[in-house]
């Protein structure tokens, strides 16, 4: 059976969006690069299809020399990364990384809508969005749409289609201790290179999988500076964020802490304080202690 010119264009589009996710070229990109190299001795020739799609997505500098190194130069936009916490109740590590992500964006000149889509159970467990917390934090409330799904699939439905919508800058899913496929991820990051929304999934409480995203930055609190003459731990957020997966750098750890007045990040010095320390009784102050009898003590020093 003949192929028609249409089914064939199809087949040639999967194969480079195939390609694409896989990390290599396909393989007309291959001749057009073999092609501009000419005979032995010429000048290269300037391909006349333009850019390709990684070079058009552009990166987002984080203004941090370590981490910009282990990124390549800055943070891929338009594709999907992951950005994984190891306990469920760390999930408000991973969202403050993310919004302190978002409003590094709006500081470098963009102004970014955020659709924020979480599952119930993991609003339970890590809270909602807190619009003086966002303000405080360096973004705009007003430009958050939080959406709040019952399951994980209607979650990931959601985020599916803020991916596929031109007009968001950012969409966020936030899941508690799900597994998912391949294929999810994968559609995600076709959706998110075909319409320029860059996407953060957001995995609480799960061991790493394999997926599709091109970053996966698994996160976990560090201790809070010190600014000014404030007492030890009080000061601003701070992670140590390790980089898991890597599809166009290197993979390594750092520790930053974010400057919400600046909207920049700052590497922090070598700590090895727990940021969750282990409990403590507390004094009790609710009433003093009661006096040893006269008699009492005397029987005491006389054994």
């Amino acid at each position: 059976m003949a192929v028609t010119a249409a089914a064939q264009a199809e087949l040639c589009r999967l194969r480079r969006d195939i390609a694409r996710i896989e990390g290599r070229l396909a393989e007309p990109d291959r001749l057009v690069l073999d092609s501009a190299a000419g005979p032995a001795g010429a000048e290269p020739a300037v391909p006349a299809a333009g850019p390709r799609p990684y070079e058009r997505r552009g990166r987002l500098r984080l203004g941090l020399p370590p981490l910009d190194a282990f990124l390549a130069g800055g943070l891929p936009l338009s594709t999907l990364h992951e950005v994984r916490a190891g306990e469920s109740r760390d999930g408000g590590v991973a969202a403050g990384f993310v919004l302190a992500l978002a409003a590094h964006l709006a500081g470098s000149g963009g102004s970014p809508s955020i659709v924020w889509i979480g599952e119930a159970d993991a609003h339970r467990e890590a809270g909602k969005l807190y619009a003086p917390g966002l303000a405080a934090l360096g973004l705009d409330p007003t430009r958050i749409v939080e959406v709040a799904t019952s399951t994980e699939n209607e979650a990931l439905w959601a985020f599916e289609a803020a991916l596929a919508c031109r007009g968001v800058g950012l969409a966020v899913c936030e899941l508690r201790r799900a597994s998912l496929g391949l294929a999810a991820t994968r559609r995600c990051v076709l959706r998110a290179r075909a319409t320029g929304v860059t996407g953060f999934l957001l995995r609480l409480g799960s061991e790493a999988e394999p997926s599709a995203a091109e970053l996966r930055f698994a996160l976990s609190p560090a201790p809070a500076g010190v600014i000014g003459r404030h007492a030890v731990g009080v000061g601003r957020m701070a992670w140590r964020v390790a980089i898991e997966k890597n599809r166009g750098g290197r993979t390594g750890a750092v520790t930053v802490e974010w400057n919400a007045h600046d909207r920049s990040f700052a590497e922090r010095g070598g700590e090895n304080r727990p940021a969750n320390p282990q409990p403590l009784p507390a004094a009790p102050l609710h009433r003093p202690p009661h006096p040893v009898p006269a008699a009492r003590r005397g029987f005491r020093r006389a054994s």
